[in-house]
C-alpha cells in the first residue's frame, strides 16, 4: 500500500464506521465486548480485595497480586473513555451542565449513599469489637468525612468521584475527539511516559486519593478514546492482537520481571482484544457486565467480612482454597444481592441511572 493510502486509511478511521462494525460488536446502547471487559474486570476487583483477609505466603500472595490487581480497575477507565467518544459522535450537542448532573447522578449520588451506609456498618463493628481500629468511632465530623473521602470504610468507593473528576474535563475530552487520531495516540502515549517519571503520589496523604487515582486512571481513559478511534481496524484483527499481546506478557513476565508497565499493558491488551474478538458470545461474562456497578458497590465490605467468616471455620486463611472460596463466595452473594436489587423500583437512585 502507497503511503499515501495508509494515511487515508488511518484518518479514515475518525469516520463514522459501516453498519457491518457496528453489528457485529454494538446492540443497541451497548457494546458487547466492553459488558465482558467489565464483567471480568469486577471479578479481579472482588479478588483483589479478597486478598487482604488472607494470611498466605508473602511470595505466593505476590505472584497472585498482578493477575488479579494488574487489570482490576482500568477496563473501567477504559470503557468510560472509549463510551464517552461514542456518545459525542451520536450527540455533539450535550451541554456541559447536563453532562454533569447525569454523572453526578451515576457517580457521586451511589458514592455518598454507600459511604454513609458503610459508615454505619463500620461504627456498629467497632462498638462490637474493641480491638478494631478506629475509623468511625470517637471521629470528629472531619475525621469522618476524611475517612469517607480516603474510602477508608470501603475501599472501593475511591472509583466513583475519581471517574467523576475525569468526566469533568468534558471540554477537553470534546477538543480530543475531534483531534486527529495520531495525535490522540501522541497524547495518550506521552501522559502514559509523563505519569511514569512523575511520581504524583508524593504529593498526596493517601494512596486513594480520588484526584490522585483520576490523575492514574487518566491514561487508561485516553486508551479508551483513541480505541474508539480505531475501533474498526482493532476489531478486524482483535484475535491476532490478543494472541500478541499474550505472548508479550508471558516473555515479559518471565524474561523481563521488571518491566511492570508493559507487563500490565501486555495483559489489558490481552484480555480486551480477546473479547473484541468474541464479539460478545461468552455468555458469562458479558451478562456479568450489565451488573458490574452493582457487584462493584455491594461486594465489600459487608458479604467479604461474611465470606471470610464463613470460609474460615473449614479451612486456614494461608490456604489457595481458602482465597479462592472467600472470592467465589462474595462474589455469589454479591450478584445475586445486585440481580434482586436491580428490581427495585429504587435502583436507579441508589446504583446511579446510566449515564
Amino acid at each position: 500500500m502507497k503511503p499515501s493510502k495508509v494515511k487515508r486509511a488511518i484518518h479514515d478511521e475518525a469516520a463514522p464506521r459501516p453498519r457491518t462494525f457496528t453489528r457485529a460488536v454494538e446492540t443497541g446502547d451497548r457494546y458487547a465486548f466492553l459488558d465482558s471487559f467489565r464483567g471480568l474486570a469486577v471479578i479481579l476487583v472482588v479478588a483483589t480485595h479478597v486478598l487482604d483477609y488472607t494470611q498466605m505466603p508473602q511470595d505466593l500472595k505476590t505472584s497472585i497480586t498482578f493477575w488479579v490487581q494488574a487489570i482490576a480497575v482500568p477496563p473501567f477507565f477504559l470503557a468510560d473513555g472509549f463510551l464517552c467518544l461514542w456518545k459525542l459522535e451520536r450527540n455533539d450537542k450535550v451541554t456541559y451542565g447536563a453532562y454533569l448532573r447525569r454523572s453526578a447522578g451515576r457517580l457521586l449520588v451511589p458514592w455518598m449513599l454507600f459511604s454513609l451506609v458503610y459508615a454505619v456498618f463500620r461504627w456498629i463493628f467497632e462498638e462490637a469489637d474493641p480491638s478494631a481500629q478506629p475509623v468511625i468511632k470517637g471521629q470528629s465530623p472531619a475525621g469522618v468525612a476524611s475517612a469517607i473521602y480516603y474510602s477508608a470504610v470501603s475501599a472501593q468507593l475511591y472509583f466513583l468521584p475519581a471517574l467523576f473528576l475525569l468526566r469533568c474535563a468534558l471540554p477537553l475530552t470534546r477538543s480530543l475527539a475531534k483531534a486527529d487520531p495520531l495525535m490522540l495516540v501522541g497524547v495518550w502515549s506521552g501522559y502514559v511516559i509523563v505519569w511514569q517519571a512523575v511520581d504524583l503520589a508524593q504529593y498526596f496523604e493517601q494512596g486513594l486519593d480520588p484526584v490522585l487515582n483520576a490523575c492514574w486512571g487518566m491514561q487508561y481513559y485516553l486508551l479508551g478514546m483513541v480505541l474508539f478511534r480505531y475501533r474498526a481496524l482493532a476489531h478486524t484483527y482483535a484475535a491476532m492482537l490478543s494472541v500478541a499481546s499474550g505472548a508479550v506478557l508471558v516473555l515479559l513476565k518471565w524474561l523481563v520481571p521488571v518491566a511492570g508497565l508493559f507487563q500490565q499493558y501486555g495483559y489489558l491488551f490481552f484480555a480486551l482484544f480477546a473479547f473484541m474478538s468474541l464479539q460478545g458470545r461468552d455468555p458469562i461474562f458479558a451478562g456479568l457486565g450489565r451488573y458490574t456497578m452493582e457487584i462493584y458497590l455491594l461486594h465489600a465490605p459487608i458479604p467479604l467480612k461474611a465470606a471470610s467468616l464463613v470460609a474460615g471455620r473449614a479451612m486456614e486463611s494461608t490456604s489457595v482454597l481458602y482465597y479462592v472460596t472467600v472470592t467465589v463466595l462474595t462474589f455469589l452473594v454479591a450478584y445475586a444481592a445486585a440481580v434482586l436489587l436491580r428490581r427495585k423500583a429504587a435502583a436507579g437512585l441508589v446504583f446511579g441511572s446510566a449515564s
